[in-house]
């Protein structure tokens, strides 16, 4: 399988490690879309990340009172060629290294996703394209559910479904989703308290030595000043030595 890769990006944040992944693993993808979102913030990095990645860019055009995300996912998927499978992923979810992606891509499947405590969770979720186009392709937040939740209910009733981790890779070993990482970088400029804050702050600190850093590296070097654990049980296994 080559999937094409598809996730919304929000124009006033940068993931260095996320980036360096794309480029890692680039030959298991048939490309790379990326809608730019915009969220009322002053700063923009676009033009860096355009850049930096080969991939497809759009920025996306929000309606008033719209959802954002279901915006964005659904007019990326109306620009993209023909596909098998379109993966959709999270900047947050960290791969070790490409044995991941041979595990998870050697055999067709209509829909492999990953499970965050009992809910399906769009960090990462493969899908095919023709059972995408059997939904309502709604990926609103609707209450009480978030994200993808009206998605993943009615791919529910198409196909049942993988779970990652039934495929041979191990949480926290091969894979990890940090969780609530552009809410902490937002956190620190409204000074808000941090989710997870000790992972947080190891995990920028880590991001930040990254070769090829745009401007939004000095956000992460402020948020270094913060007291940070020495070392992590497992987060080093998800950045080059």
């Amino acid at each position: 399988m080559k999937p094409i890769v598809c996730l919304v990006w929000p124009k006033h944040c940068d993931y260095p490690v996320f980036r360096y992944n794309m480029k890692r693993f680039k030959d298991y993808f048939q490309d790379i879309f990326i809608g730019f979102t915009y969220h009322y913030q002053e700063e923009d990095y676009s033009n860096f990340i355009r850049a930096d990645l080969d991939a497809k860019f759009i920025d996306i055009k929000h309606g008033q009172d719209q959802d954002w995300r279901d915006e964005g996912i659904n007019q990326l998927l109306d620009l993209m060629p023909p596909t098998e499978h379109v993966l959709f992923i999270e900047q947050d979810f960290l791969i070790k290294d490409g044995t991941f992606f041979d595990k998870l891509f050697k055999e067709d499947h209509d829909f492999i996703y990953y499970m965050e405590g009992s809910r399906i969770h769009p960090a990462f979720a493969l899908v095919k394209r023709d059972l995408i186009e059997r939904t309502s392709r709604d990926f609103s937040a609707v209450h009480p559910k978030d994200h993808f939740g009206k998605f993943f209910d009615e791919l529910g009733l198409l196909t049942q479904g993988q779970n990652i981790e039934d495929l041979g890779v191990v949480f926290k070993e091969d894979f990890y989703h940090m969780a609530g990482l552009t809410q902490n970088y937002q956190c620190f400029k409204y000074q808000d308290p941090f989710f997870r804050p000790n992972t947080f702050f190891y995990f920028n600190h880590k991001s930040s030595l990254l070769p090829h850093q745009s401007p939004f590296v000095e956000t992460m070097r402020k948020i270094n000043q913060f007291d940070r654990p020495k070392q992590h049980e497992f987060l080093d296994n998800f950045f080059p030595d």
